[in-house]
């Protein structure tokens, strides 16, 4: 377990999208984005759209978690839902964008679902080492 700077309580949350066919980093324009991926065979559009979450407690202790949601980028945009790359991202084993997924159905999977399940995990583990340590 890493540590903080004794004193500092904080959540700190980190997200973005990881185009496998892209090289270069940063954030584009849905539009952009279409227009650079516009010759990119389908079997080639891979992407994922990462979480991290960090949460550091004041006696320094720190835990990361992280959480990915793998699925692929479409020819067109598809739903109204969501926001940024969401009508073009369909997500792995789903028939529906995550612009055309509902906010429940989106939580069940998301990348940030992910990541806080893993961070509640690993609470849970920390937790029962605290109680073990004051005993």
């Amino acid at each position: 377990m890493e540590k903080a700077p004794s004193g500092v309580i904080g959540l700190e949350t980190a997200l973005g999208v990881v185009i496998e066919a892209l090289v270069k980093p940063g954030y584009i324009s849905l539009m952009k984005l279409l227009e650079l991926m516009n010759d990119v065979p389908d079997d080639q559009r891979q992407a994922r759209f990462v979480s991290v979450i960090t949460l550091c407690f004041e006696n320094g202790d720190v835990l990361t978690a992280r959480g990915e949601c793998p699925g692929r980028v479409l020819r067109q945009p598809a739903g109204t839902g969501g926001f940024g790359y969401d009508p073009l991202f369909l997500p792995d084993g789903c028939e529906e964008t995550f612009a055309q997924l509902s906010g429940e159905q989106k939580n069940l999977i998301s990348h940030r679902a992910r990541a806080l399940s893993a961070l509640g995990e690993q609470l849970a583990v920390y937790g029962n080492e605290e109680i073990k340590e004051q005993q």
